[in-house]
């Protein structure tokens, strides 16, 4: 697993963004469960979790610079990959999720 994510990165599949990454000019997409944001909130992200991004991609700017996050990077790997596929052209995933973030700041 640690080869597919060190050669994801190497090939920006996408871009991950460090931890501690300022998020204030990115649209930041929260693809964890309702139950993972109670516990431990990132305010100002738009909060659709990974099983519903298929039906609700469309309330997201696909212009604007995108971070995907989630606890661990697993899912935001995902839905970052996802959007790029409907054409986000500015899509990076969060290094080591709200799990590393919580931690480190």
């Amino acid at each position: 697993m640690a080869a597919f994510v060190a050669q994801n990165d190497l090939a920006k599949a996408p871009e991950l963004k460090p931890f501690d990454q300022e998020l204030q000019e990115y649209q930041v997409v929260d693809v964890r469960s309702a139950s993972e944001l109670e516990k431990l909130p990132l305010p100002g992200a738009i909060h659709i979790p990974v099983d519903e991004l298929a039906d609700r991609w469309g309330e997201l700017d696909p212009a604007r610079p995108t971070i995907t996050v989630c606890h661990s990077g697993k899912r935001a790997h995902v839905a970052a990959c996802w959007l790029k596929g409907q054409g986000f052209a500015a899509v990076a995933n969060l290094g080591g999720g709200m799990a590393i973030r919580r931690l480190k700041s």
